[in-house]
């Protein structure tokens, strides 16, 4: 909110209301001004966007990935209108999705049928892919993040394994903090994230190798009839898929 205050020349003045929730007051003309506005933007899963945005709980609802069909039709039947037009369905940021592991690793590259075998628990050992004598600690998402979600379908499709990480982080912060201290450790996490870590060179199934680079794209938003004029809150650096993480925002 304070990268948006800056944007239309206010201030945003913050509170942490509880877990997960922040209230934002913007005050114009740089904190000089009348009061623009008081909101409350809550942090939690992907899929409460829309859920917010059903019960009338939210008047926006930001999402790491595109609102499904089921969630579109049920808003659609409850007046919401249609949350895939052009005039409520608003991409603001694309964040990437890497391949990382401890920064002493010397495992540079792994292909996909590695990478999934590694993540159904069928290889166990980084000498199995080339690497030191060492157990492979796999570290994921919680099921219910959209880069659990995004990475599994892009490794397993439909067909995912019945397989129980050594770890499940809660974050790509979380993520990234067990990265730099657990040298048997491979996760995957978002570009701006991998910090310390190292970043793999990942090999599809035709021999390309991709690593990760940098470029800048927008994210989605999704807004209740009347919409809610928006500008984008920021840009990620980015590769590939986005942030497991969405706000709601309600007028105060």
């Amino acid at each position: 909110m304070t990268g948006f205050a800056a944007s239309i020349n206010a201030d945003a003045e913050l509170t942490n209301a509880s877990a997960g929730e922040t209230v934002a007051t913007l005050i114009d003309d740089g904190g000089f001004g009348d009061e623009i506005g008081t909101y409350l933007v809550s942090t939690t899963n992907d899929s409460n966007a829309f859920e917010a945005l059903l019960a009338k709980e939210a008047n926006v609802g930001m999402s790491a990935r595109r609102i499904t069909v089921d969630e579109a039709r049920a808003l659609r039947a409850d007046g919401a209108g249609s949350m895939v037009s052009p005039n409520q369905e608003h991409i603001i940021a694309v964040d990437s999705m890497v391949v990382v592991t401890h920064a002493s690793n010397p495992v540079d590259q792994l292909n996909k049928d590695q990478l999934a075998g590694i993540f159904s628990g069928e290889i166990t050992n980084w000498s199995e892919v080339g690497g030191p004598d060492r157990p492979i600690n796999v570290i994921s998402h919680e099921q219910d993040s959209a880069s659990y979600d995004y990475f599994m379908t892009y490794l397993y499709d439909e067909e995912r394994p019945a397989f129980h990480p050594q770890g499940i982080s809660s974050d790509d912060q979380v993520l990234s903090n067990v990265m730099f201290h657990d040298r048997n450790a491979i996760g995957y996490l978002g570009y701006a994230f991998q910090r310390g870590a190292k970043p793999l060179t990942l090999v599809n199934e035709c021999g390309i190798a991709t690593t990760g680079c940098i470029f800048r794209q927008d994210r989605g938003i999704h807004a209740e009839p009347p919409d809610v004029p928006l500008q984008p809150f920021g840009q990620h650096e980015c590769i590939n898929a986005a942030v497991p993480r969405f706000c709601r925002i309600q007028s105060g």
